[in-house]
């Protein structure tokens, strides 16, 4: 579910999901938290927050060992 806050002024419900449906569309990758739309007469400034992205521990590997790898394979 997408938290979405209005200020500066009212939105109906469908404007709102019009919202929450343009920013999933223009980011099917990420997960949106919230969404912060501020009204500001004829115009609207949208504010999206996403989700972190659990951070995935890797090995280092040698500049060395990348070589030899590269060089098997050539």
């Amino acid at each position: 579910m997408v938290n979405v806050n209005v200020t500066g002024g009212e939105m109906s419900q469908a404007e709102i999901n019009s919202y929450i449906d343009r920013a999933q569309k223009l980011y099917p990758e990420k997960t949106i938290q919230t969404i912060d739309l501020k009204i500001d007469g004829d115009f609207v400034d949208v504010d999206y927050h996403f989700a972190d992205v659990p951070f995935q521990r890797i090995r280092t590997v040698s500049y060395t060992h990348l070589r030899a790898h590269e060089t098997e394979l050539h």
